[in-house]
């Protein structure tokens, strides 16, 4: 097995952005791509260690510091509506994650550039796991070190700018209060809780002549033998995992599927549907090039935008027709819950416990 490698946290949350250059344009287009977002896209290092396992990074996420501790917002999309909120609180010695701390919430509406409205404030869980990823050339094991996010389950009533306040202690010493800015996006904007559920048609094992054309796992995990579309339309509830457990920069797609989707798919498999989708073509990604495929970002498939030493095929209006609806994600992992009618009843992003998905899924299949 391949010797352990220290990565901190700050890299595994810079490392979920990606692609680099179609992130950008979605930011930019929104028109709220932060100073520093637009520093780290210049100094960000590309996908060029391929063989240690990792996909490729791309920008930072909102951080801000406060004497000894820092801290990030994980959560990659907000809208109205229910949100799993996390947030990451880093130890400045060391630049690694703070384990195991008391953190709590606050959070205020902007109503000008200095001023806020405070709205809402709740304690966090925290959630955490040894990080590893599955040496794509070995199928090994190679552990990473430990991480976690500190996760509330929250509600915002208005889109725009809000501000979260974070505070708390760990081993006696003081957190925060640390502010940090928030978008909350339209509904419309991001799938999320209540939407229906895209039906797409990705490849799946009868579709390919071997299963490392779409699986990175060694051995193949079990969970390739139906399309989105048949499995939400199928009257069962079901898990959806969009990882790259060998690829992953995060080295958090392994440990999700080996805590998250094994387990439950032992409890469940035979009442609920497991899926599992490699965001990335996976030929190129071995060559060292992170090109997403229809099924997570058809619009990153359409234009062929990707990062690292190769170009991105372009998929044809014709591949695109034939996978139907598409996720349009831009990070990973992920992991949707679906309820019989075909609706998002749980999403989970990073870091994620298998209790947090399975207290949904528990409730749906009955």
């Amino acid at each position: 097995m391949a010797p352990a490698v220290s990565i901190t946290y700050g890299e595994m949350m810079i490392a979920r952005r990606k692609p680099r250059s179609a992130l950008f344009m979605r930011a930019l287009a929104a028109g709220f791509l932060p100073a520093a977002l637009l520093l780290a896209l210049g100094a960000a290092c590309g996908g060029d260690d391929i063989g240690n396992g990792a996909a490729g990074s791309s920008s930072a996420p909102t951080t801000a510091s406060s004497q000894r501790f820092s801290a990030v917002v994980v959560t990659e999309d907000l809208t109205t509506g229910p949100n799993r909120f996390a947030v990451g609180v880093v130890d400045e010695s060391n630049g690694h994650p703070l384990l195991n701390g008391s953190v709590s919430l606050r959070f205020s509406k902007l109503v000008s550039s200095n001023q806020g409205l405070p709205k809402f404030e709740d304690a966090t869980k925290f959630i955490g796991f040894e990080t590893f990823f599955n040496d794509p050339a070995t199928g090994n094991k190679v552990t990473t070190g430990d991480t976690g996010v500190y996760v509330s389950n929250v509600e915002f009533d208005e889109v725009g700018d809000w501000a979260v306040e974070i505070a708390g202690s760990a081993n006696g010493e003081t957190i925060g209060p640390i502010t940090l800015p928030v978008k909350v996006l339209p509904r419309d904007q991001v799938l999320n809780i209540g939407d229906p559920a895209p039906r797409t048609r990705q490849k799946i094992a009868s579709d390919v002549a071997d299963i490392s054309e779409i699986d990175s796992m060694r051995p193949p995990d079990p969970f390739h033998a139906m399309t989105i579309a048949d499995a939400v339309s199928s009257g069962r509830p079901t898990v959806l995992f969009f990882g790259t457990p060998a690829f992953c920069k995060t080295r958090t797609c392994a440990p999700v599927m080996e805590t998250v989707m094994f387990p439950l798919y032992g409890m469940y498999g035979s009442r609920a549907n497991f899926i599992h989708v490699e965001p990335y073509l996976l030929e190129e990604l071995r060559k060292g090039t992170t090109c997403a495929v229809p099924a997570f970002n058809a619009e990153f498939a359409r234009q062929g935008l990707g990062e690292g030493s190769g170009q991105c095929p372009k998929a044809s209006e014709q591949e695109l027709q034939a996978v139907g609806e598409s996720w349009n994600l831009t990070s990973e992992p992920v992991v949707f819950v679906i309820d019989r009618e075909g609706k998002i009843a749980g999403k989970f992003e990073g870091v994620i416990a298998p209790q947090e998905v399975g207290e949904v899924l528990s409730q749906l299949v009955g």
